[in-house]
């Protein structure tokens, strides 16, 4: 029977922690400060159900910080047939829990999971609780669509589900190859007023993904998991762009796709576009060293952009060469050179514990971030998603440790050894590193001087006070426990 006028309910479930989880787009870990992005990868799924006719909520437990209890008189409040919960690896466990409890409430309903975590583990994850009746194993927008039309687990491609204690695994669907087939992600149908960052200049603010998929295969990235890069065409953007700006009210834009600048005629159409059309929003964006020159930059900034978010992962070409990065030193420099000279601030991403990782190249590292001058910078512990190259590798070596998800978390100890530095090692240098380059007398100058409102400086106290929770407190804690255990020994 065809139910086109099913009710789906998509679920952001709650944070593990008081900065809260991201799942999205293969994020996993629990956030340094209160980043409260908007679920994305639900956003787009909405769209396109209300693009084919299909009545679609969502909530998001996670940025609204929701109790459980709360979350439970909201799904009572839906007449939902089919409900879909986000998942990440480090929250999978709390993420099942949520669906039992799901599952009490709405028997009737199929209950199923998205994620690139049920997408390694398909069968793993359906053996975790019994309030999972599918997971969706290929891009969840098509499966999620013919599930919301038909509730049919059997007759339905891209998932994974259980029939009397047995694990079937369907055909797969298909990659999406037109991207503007999906329509717009559904802004309206979240609080847009809630959500922030480190960066953000003004709001309210949310996010977009004008991209999918990767040009290059880093062997820790889950970029691996969303194929072929693909593009949405100039016109679809721009109408999205016009619709959050002149009917939604957002001012500032997250785009986040791996690398907005991979094709450069598409780009420079899209910023010219921007400036043309005169859309009222300033924006930050991820960008690869590679795929940047000075006369883009210069264009993105033009066009509103503030901030570029660069993944350096580390300042040893040998490093960089294990993990596959396909980029070099220079070209990072030269990277960080353009944009600094075009007025957009630079945040770069680096992690510590790749292959070949030393005392020695962690410290090239925090020396290279602090020359290049980047206004920001993360030194996350490196964790492997199951289903990368990073985790086959760290398996078949013997140097990974456990499998329990939830230690899954690159804000604490790794769940690996090598041979000459262990995690703990590994995760006492990435504190380190957030100590050498934030506690400098010359930084905090220069972050208060770039301050030009009211909100930028409750942003910069906040993430201040949580910097020095988990960098400083935390640090110095560790440090006396290991103190008065060797005083006992």
């Amino acid at each position: 029977m065809i139910l086109d006028k099913t009710k789906v309910l998509l679920i952001e479930p709650p944070p593990l922690w008081k900065y809260g989880n991201q799942r999205s787009k293969g994020a996993f870990g629990n956030l340094k400060t209160d980043i409260r992005w908007p679920p994305i990868d639900l956003m787009v799924i909405a769209g396109y159900l209300r693009k084919n006719n299909v009545e679609v909520a969502l909530i998001d437990a996670g940025g609204e910080r929701l109790m459980i209890d709360k979350l439970a008189e909201s799904i009572s409040n839906v007449d939902a047939r089919l409900i879909v919960i986000n998942t990440s690896t480090t929250t999978i466990y709390h993420d099942v829990n949520i669906a039992e409890r799901i599952k009490r409430i709405k028997p009737a309903a199929l209950v199923g999971a998205i994620g690139v975590h049920v997408m390694a583990l398909p069968e793993e994850t359906l053996k975790l609780s019994e309030g999972l009746d599918f997971v969706v194993v290929s891009e969840p927008e098509i499966p999620i669509l013919n599930l919301a039309k038909i509730l049919d687990l059997p007759g339905t491609k891209g998932i994974c589900y259980l029939k009397n204690s047995q694990i079937i695994k369907n055909l797969p669907e298909s990659p999406i190859s037109n991207l503007d087939e999906l329509g717009m992600p559904a802004h309206d149908l979240v609080p847009l007023n809630i959500y922030k960052e480190p960066q953000l200049k003004r709001k309210p603010m949310t996010i977009t993904m004008v991209s999918r998929g990767c040009i290059n295969r880093c062997i820790f990235c889950s970029a691996c998991f969303y194929g072929d890069y693909r593009l949405r065409s100039i016109s679809n953007v721009m109408e999205e762009l016009k619709w959050i700006s002149s009917e939604l009210g957002v001012k500032e834009l997250k785009f986040y796709d791996d690398g907005i600048t991979y094709n450069r005629k598409w780009a420079v159409s899209l910023f010219q576009a921007m400036i043309d059309e005169k859309i009222d929003l300033t924006w930050n964006t991820n960008l690869r060293a590679d795929s940047i020159d000075l006369e883009l930059a210069q264009l993105m900034k033009k066009a509103g952009c503030h901030t570029v978010n660069m993944g350096l992962e580390s300042a040893n070409q040998d490093i960089l060469n294990n993990i596959k990065k396909n980029v070099t030193l220079e070209k990072m420099e030269q990277a960080v050179k353009y944009c600094k000279q075009a007025g957009l601030e630079v945040c770069g991403y680096f992690v510590i514990g790749l292959p070949g990782e030393t005392l020695e190249t962690v410290n090239q590292t925090v020396e290279f971030a602090k020359r290049l001058d980047l206004d920001l910078a993360t030194f996350n512990v490196t964790a492997p998603h199951p289903g990368t190259e990073f985790f086959d590798f760290l398996q078949k070596k013997g140097f990974l440790k456990t499998k329990n998800w939830e230690k899954y978390d690159t804000n604490s100890l790794p769940v690996y050894d090598y041979p000459k530095m262990s995690a703990q090692d590994i995760y006492s240098l990435a504190l380190k590193a957030y100590r050498h380059f934030y506690m400098r007398p010359g930084y905090f100058l220069k972050r208060l001087k770039r301050v030009n409102s009211l909100l930028e400086m409750k942003n910069l106290a906040e993430n201040f006070f949580a910097f020095m929770e988990n960098f400083i407190i935390k640090s110095v804690a560790r440090d006396v426990i290991a103190i008065f255990k060797m005083e006992k020994k």
